[in-house]
C-alpha cells in the first residue's frame, strides 16, 4: 500500500551481490545468510518481542551452538551483513516480511485485530508450517487466541527461503511457551501417489538423512496407498521429449478426428530456474509451466521435469557425493518397502572407497547448504506428481548421477506403444485451475495461462494485468 518496497530475498539477493567482496561476509552464502536474518536475527520470537524488532549483536552472537545451521565462527560476519541489508532496506524505503508480521502482531496484541481481543476463530488450521518463521507462528497463535490449533507440514519441503532450519521441535517449544498442549503425530500414508513415485521420494529424503543428519526430522517412511508405474527418465533434448510424449507413433491420441498435442489443465512441466521456460518448446508452453517454487502446494496428475538437473545450482560431482549407492536392492514399481538399511551399507562402502584421494566436492558448508536445498527442490518436484512423473534430460554429464543412481527404481524410456501423455481438459476444467491459480496462489502467468486455454478474455485479462501490478510493485517506484 502506498507504493512501498517489498524487500523479500531478491532484494537481499542485490545487496549481498554489490557488497559481499568488500565485506568481511564474502564467502558465507546468500541463501545462508537470509536464513539467519528471517530465521533469528529478525524472525524469531525473542526479535519479536523486542522493542527495536530485532536481536542485537550481543544476543545473536549468544544464541546456542545448535540454534543455527551457520557456523559459530560466521555469526559476527553474519551479523554484519543484516547491518548492511538493514541499511539498504531503510535506504530504499523497503519493508520486509518480518516488519509486516511485527506490526500485525502488535495489533493483534492490542486487540486492533479480529481474533485479538474480538471476535475469535473456533478453530485454526496451519498447513505448510515448515514454511512459517517463529515470528509468523508467534502471530497465528496469538491470533487464535483460545482457539484450538492444528499445525500440519513436512521438514523435508522446507523450500522457502529464510525457513531451512525448521524443525518440528520449535513448534512444539512455540505451543508450549503458548500455553499449549502440542502432540506430534506422524502420518506415514501417502494419499496422493503411488508406490511407484512414492518410492522415488523416499529415497530422497534418505539420501537427505544420510548425508545431512539433523537437517531434517527424521520419521518412519510414508507409504503409498496403492502401487503404480516407476517414474520415466528420458535422455532426450526438450524437443525431441516433446515429439515422443506427443507425436511419436503410438503417442497420438486420435478424439474424434482431432490428434491432441497438448498439456491438458491437470498436467505441468516444472523447470528449476524461471529463466528455463524460455527455453520450452510450444508443446510445453502450451500448458501450465511452474518452477519448483512456483508448484509448491500445488499437484498434478502427470508432471515433467525439463532439465531439472542440468539447471540445478548443485554441480554433477556434488550430486555424484549424495546419490552414490542410491536405489540399490530394490524392485521397479513397489510402495517403498525397500532394503534401507541395505542402502545405507552399500552408500557407506563407496563412501570408504572415495576416501582414497577422491576429493569430496562437498567439503565446504556453503556447497552442502546447496546441495541440502537442491535435494529438497528434489523431493518437492516429486511429490507434485499424483499419476506419472517424467525426467527429461539433455546433458549427458548433468544427468548421469541421477539416471545411474535411479536406474533400479525409474523406468529407462516410454512404455510400449508410446507415452500417451497428451491429455484434453474441458474449459471448465481450464477455468477452475486457473482460479486457483490466481486467488490462492498469485500465480499469475499460469493463471492467465489457463484462462487463455479455457477461452476466458475477461479471465486472462485480469491475470496478465495482476501479474504487471505485481512485478511494477517488486521493482520499486
Amino acid at each position: 500500500r502506498g507504493g512501498r518496497v517489498f524487500a523479500g530475498f531478491d532484494f537481499w539477493k542485490a545487496v549481498y551481490e554489490k557488497h559481499a567482496k568488500r565485506s568481511t561476509w564474502h564467502g558465507v552464502a546468500v541463501g545462508a545468510l537470509w536464513t539467519e536474518f528471517c530465521t533469528h536475527v529478525k524472525g524469531s520470537r525473542q526479535a519479536l518481542a523486542s522493542e527495536e524488532g530485532r536481536l542485537s549483536r550481543q544476543q545473536y552472537l549468544e544464541l546456542p551452538d545448535r540454534t543455527t545451521a551457520l557456523a559459530v565462527r560466521d555469526r559476527p560476519a553474519a551479523y554484519s551483513a543484516f547491518e548492511t541489508y538493514e541499511k539498504a532496506r531503510r535506504d530504499a524505503g523497503a519493508s520486509d516480511l518480518c516488519d509486516f508480521v511485527r506490526h500485525l502482531h502488535r495489533r493483534v496484541v492490542a486487540g486492533a485485530v479480529r481474533g485479538g481481543r474480538g471476535s475469535r476463530p473456533t478453530h485454526v488450521f496451519i498447513d505448510e508450517v515448515q514454511d512459517f518463521t517463529p515470528a509468523e507462528l508467534e502471530l497465528v497463535l496469538a491470533y487464535a487466541g483460545g482457539a484450538r490449533v492444528t499445525a500440519a507440514g513436512d521438514t523435508a519441503q522446507t523450500i522457502t527461503r529464510g525457513t531451512t532450519s525448521f524443525k518440528f521441535a520449535a513448534v512444539s517449544a512455540a505451543f508450549h511457551l503458548a500455553g499449549r498442549r502440542a502432540p506430534l503425530e506422524t502420518l506415514t500414508t501417502n494419499w496422493r501417489t503411488h508406490g511407484g513415485v512414492q518410492t522415488l521420494c523416499s529415497h530422497v529424503v534418505r539420501a537427505m538423512c544420510r548425508r545431512f543428519p539433523g537437517a531434517v526430522d527424521k520419521l518412519p517412511e510414508e507409504r503409498a496407498h496403492f502401487s503404480g508405474p516407476p517414474p520415466t527418465c528420458l535422455p532426450y533434448d526438450l524437443e525431441a521429449a516433446a515429439d515422443a510424449l506427443f507425436v511419436a507413433e503410438g503417442s497420438v491420441i486420435d478424439l474424434k478426428g482431432i490428434y491432441l498435442t497438448e498439456l491438458g489443465a491437470h498436467q505441468c512441466v516444472f523447470v528449476r530456474r524461471a529463466a528455463s521456460k524460455a527455453a520450452l518448446p510450444a508443446e510445453f508452453t502450451a500448458g501450465i509451466c511452474l518452477t519448483v517454487e512456483e508448484g509448491k502446494g500445488l499437484e498434478f496428475a502427470d508432471v515433467v521435469a525439463a532439465n531439472f538437473f542440468t539447471d540445478s545450482e548443485a554441480k554433477p560431482a556434488e550430486w555424484e557425493a549424495v546419490l552414490r549407492g542410491w536405489g540399490r536392492r530394490t524392485t521397479p514399481g513397489d510402495d517403498g518397502g525397500d532394503d534401507a538399511e541395505g542402502e545405507e551399507e552399500a552408500d557407506a562402502e563407496d563412501d570408504t572407497r572415495a576416501g582414497g584421494g577422491r576429493r569430496n566436492p562437498l567439503a565446504s558448508p556453503e556447497r552442502e547448504a546447496v546441495m541440502l536445498e537442491e535435494l529438497k527442490m528434489l523431493y518437492v518436484l516429486c511429490t507434485r506428481a499424483k499419476r506419472r512423473l517424467i525426467f527429461v534430460e539433455a546433458d549427458p554429464q548433468a544427468r548421469a548421477a541421477f539416471f545411474d543412481a535411479a536406474r533400479h527404481i525409474t523406468s529407462k524410456g516410454l512404455p510400449p506403444g508410446g507415452a500417451r501423455f497428451a491429455e484434453a481438459s474441458t474449459t471448465e476444467e481450464w477455468r477452475a485451475r486457473g482460479v486457483s491459480l490466481l486467488s490462492t496462489h498469485r500465480n499469475y502467468d499460469a493463471a492467465a495461462t489457463c484462462f487463455r486455454n479455457a477461452g476466458d478474455v475477461a479471465g486472462w485479462l485480469s491475470a496478465t494485468a495482476e501479474g504487471l501490478r505485481a512485478r511494477a510493485l517488486a521493482a520499486g517506484p
